[in-house]
């Protein structure tokens, strides 16, 4: 049986080959993501074929496509993916569309959730916890911040709903209560 450390390493391993990226890295990703499939989809999953797909080995299609037909959700997720036979240049066409719209390389531009998550994962409670609670606090000085770029009497709550469901998970239900009243106060004015 798999320690449950095994699938934060991984994970911790995949966010770090996102954003320093290297030739010399395929198999380690292949193995990963051989892993990684064990799971329904996952943005882990998701993030593995997009690292494998970006080296344009067409070798790797077979094997992308076995993940790609896991499950129902999995298809899915990995939607236009390209089937075997394809060229290396439709294979990293794929995967960059995929990466640029999903991914990236820049740490900055991940959600707050996806550090928060895995320190909480690797038993960091209290950093995930406090980095939290600056982003709610950050939100209620500047509550602009939940306007809609393209609509802007319109608020965009889902960060509001996760935090409370991330402070939840981590068991601080005050800080939980805190997000859950704002995020319901434009619900009742509206």
């Amino acid at each position: 049986m798999e320690s449950p450390r095994i699938p934060v390493r991984r994970r911790l391993t995949l966010r770090a080959a996102q954003f320093d990226r290297a030739e010399g890295d395929l198999e380690l990703l292949r193995h990963l993501l051989r892993h990684e499939t064990r799971s329904s989809m996952t943005e882990e999953l998701r993030l593995a074929v997009v690292l494998v797909g970006l080296h344009g080995d067409t070798g790797d299609l077979p094997l992308l496509s076995e993940v790609r037909d896991t499950d129902f959700g999995t298809a899915c997720g990995l939607g236009g993916m390209p089937e075997p036979g394809a060229s290396a240049v439709e294979l990293r066409r794929w995967a960059r569309e995929l990466d640029e719209s999903m991914f990236g390389t820049d740490p900055s531009d991940e959600p707050v959730s996806t550090w928060t998550d895995l320190a909480r994962d690797q038993g960091m409670t209290e950093l995930a916890r406090v980095t939290l609670i600056r982003e709610l606090d950050g939100i209620i000085m500047d509550q602009s911040r939940l306007r809609r770029p393209l609509a802007p009497r319109a608020l965009a709550t889902v960060s509001l709903r996760r935090l409370a469901q991330d402070f939840e998970e981590l068991g601080d239900l005050p800080q939980a209560l805190r997000a859950q009243r704002l995020y319901a106060a434009p619900q009742e004015r509206a």
